[in-house]
């Protein structure tokens, strides 16, 4: 767990596998008690929201990291006060532009998505002017689609 945030940093270069890897320990790590003794809650945050920035690319990689974001902030109102302080708004925007054709990650970034959403209106207004033309256009492209 020791320098665990320097992770991102460490996967510059890294194989797919070894992203895969990689997201997979940061899955678990989240389950560990020693992990919550020595990387907060906000700094898991900081490091998933940041591995989904530094690797955009893999939309496996992006679909993990918001998978585990929209998790942790629902029905958790500290943790999404973290993950608006990161940005996960944006972060679920540029995951759209980059991965629109990928149902599952769409699916993924609505739940998250609407997991920010609280009863504080400002906070609602960031996150669907962030997210309300990426959505549109991903309801035009599965508009026909019963499963999604």
């Amino acid at each position: 767990v020791d320098g665990l945030e320097h992770l991102v940093a460490g996967l510059e270069g890294a194989s797919e596998e070894q992203l895969l890897a990689a997201t997979e320990l940061l899955a678990g790590v989240a389950q560990l008690d020693k992990m919550k003794a020595k990387l907060s809650t906000r700094e898991y945050v900081r490091v998933l929201n940041q591995t989904c920035l530094d690797h955009m690319g893999n939309g496996v990689l992006v679909r993990r990291c918001a998978t585990i974001l929209g998790h942790l902030a629902f029905n958790n109102g500290e943790v999404i006060g973290f993950e608006m302080e990161v940005n996960v708004p944006y972060t679920l925007k540029w995951a759209l532009q980059q991965h629109l054709r990928d149902a599952k990650l769409v699916e993924i970034a609505v739940f998250t998505a609407s997991s920010l959403l609280t009863e504080n209106e400002e906070q609602k207004a960031y996150v669907c002017t962030q997210l309300t033309p990426e959505f549109i256009e991903a309801l035009k492209l599965y508009v026909g689609e019963a499963s999604f």
